[in-house]
């Protein structure tokens, strides 16, 4: 159907797929109503990504090109535009033919669709609420440091000062129930360089290492990165399905247990209890990332797997970002006492210290009582926005199925029976400015979460008004209302 791509072009391989796509269309040699080839096989055929096809394909639905049938597939539109989208949209290049453009964006390993400009109400689960960074306090604790070093020209250690190294273990301590030393703390400058650090050293080439079916990109790319074989476990909407752990010896296993990313879902007791049991016998070290549940919304959370250890083979990954915003560039490690001397040796390695005057101001705001304080603000701003994300949701659409309410910044949505797939809805929020996400967006397309996928929105609320996610989710349900018809909706589950 397609002619070959031109892999040395630079033109997206998901830009040349659309192109050639749309000019059939247009030339009719593809009929309308006529159905199209599923994006798995057309990326075997083409020896590219699923997820590159499906970029393209999601273009030409937003175009008028293609339209899906529930449950049935991708069709060519019974009415497509006659001409190509660039000539109907000015043959000068104006503003906006420019802003529709595809363009990629390598992150992670993984092409995406880049928007040239965010929606108006924006349901990113990565964005943060710049506001909440507490900036006073943030001042008053830099100047002491920099009045007192001026310029500090000697090297920090390769794991940290020991001043945060000891203010984390201490916090640890109250908020999780892990106790450590501080010399079992690592200082690394974001969680993507534990996850390397922790590959080059534990995940040898030809190893196996177990990662959650759908995870993190930044974790499946550093594992993968240093040569070991990916074995990739299915999760639910209660997090890592232990039964589907493989046989046989594993070097490492890649889990967030309890808030699983992007899902959401908290391991249960005896899941856990079973993960540690099974990772004893197949010789593994756990990699156990806290990954946004820093604020845990109802209660204390539940014992992490490093709590349960007995063995001493979990490594603990956590940062600040979820807490205090991206930019403070600090996480760390906690890693049992045989790998304190090899870890820093790979720290050492990739990165010689980290930049010491964050240190020292986020030490000192632990140990006065800063830190706790501010977790208090933001978890009752946080929980304000996810209650009214979340009624807003049961308000126009009933009795919504959503996971990951526990903690973190952002929500599953699983769509109801009989509504389009997520990514028709996010297609159709996109053109009333309002943006929400799929899995696709959030992840690689190797690690699709199965059928579930298809079907499941991802909203964040860290970053919007109380006011703006009321009116988002309105915006959503009229743009699917005025669908709904032709969608094939019930009117049960219409917006009201």
């Amino acid at each position: 159907m397609l002619s070959k791509i031109n892999r040395k072009s630079a033109k997206p391989l998901q830009v040349q797929i659309y192109e050639q796509l749309q000019a059939l269309i247009v030339a009719g040699r593809l009929k309308p109503g006529a159905p199209m080839i599923a994006t798995r096989l057309l990326a075997e055929q083409l020896g590219v990504s699923r997820t590159t096809v499906l970029l393209a394909y999601e273009q030409l639905i937003a175009e008028g090109y293609l339209q899906t049938r529930p449950s049935v597939g991708t069709f060519v539109s019974s009415d497509p535009p006659r001409e190509p989208f660039t000539k109907r949209a000015g043959t000068r290049g104006d503003k906006a033919a420019r802003e529709t453009a595809m363009r990629s964006d390598r992150r992670g390993g993984t092409a995406q669709m880049v928007p040239p400009a965010a929606p108006a109400i924006d349901f990113n689960p990565h964005h943060f609420d710049g506001q909440l960074f507490p900036l006073r306090m943030w001042r008053k604790l830099i100047m002491p440091p920099i009045e007192r070093y001026r310029a500090r020209v000697a090297f920090d250690p390769p794991a940290g000062l020991e001043c945060l190294r000891r203010a984390i273990a201490d916090r640890l301590l109250v908020s999780h129930g892990i106790s450590v030393s501080p010399e079992q703390v690592v200082i690394v400058s974001n969680r993507q360089q534990a996850y390397y650090s922790l590959a080059r050293r534990l995940a040898p080439r030809g190893s196996r290492v177990v990662i959650e079916c759908t995870c993190a990109d930044g974790a499946a790319k550093a594992l993968e990165s240093q040569g070991a074989e990916l074995v990739r476990v299915p999760v639910d909407e209660h997090g890592l399905d232990v039964d589907h752990l493989p046989q046989g010896p594993v070097a490492l296993t890649y889990v967030t247990p309890l808030h699983q990313y992007p899902v959401g879902g908290t391991l249960p007791l005896a899941r856990r209890e079973r993960l540690i049991a099974w990772a004893r016998q197949a010789g593994s070290h756990i990699v156990e990332d806290e990954c946004g549940s820093g604020v845990w919304y109802r209660g204390m959370p539940p014992a992490p797997l490093k709590v349960l250890d007995r063995e001493e083979t979990v490594v603990f990954v956590g940062d600040f970002s979820s807490m205090l915003g991206p930019g403070l560039r600090l996480a760390y490690m906690v890693v049992p006492p045989e790998l304190v001397a090899p870890m820093r040796a790979t720290k050492a390695l990739i990165g010689n210290g980290s930049a010491w005057l964050e240190q020292v101001a986020l030490a000192h705001f632990i140990e006065n009582g800063g830190f706790a304080r501010h977790l208090r603000r933001i978890r009752k701003i946080h929980l304000a926005r996810r209650d009214g994300l979340w009624n807003a949701l049961r308000r126009h659409f009933g009795d919504v199925k959503i996971v990951g309410t526990e903690a973190g910044t952002h929500v599953a949505w699983f769509l109801p029976p009989g509504f389009p797939p997520a990514t028709e809805v996010r297609r159709l929020a996109r053109a009333r400015e309002v943006g929400v996400y799929t899995l696709y967006d959030l992840v690689a397309e190797e690690c699709a979460w199965c059928e579930n996928a298809k079907h499941t929105l991802f909203l964040g609320y860290a970053a919007l008004s109380e006011h703006d996610i009321r009116k988002g989710v309105a915006d959503l349900a009229e743009a699917i209302a005025s669908r709904a018809s032709g969608m094939g909706i019930p009117q049960s589950l219409r917006a009201a």
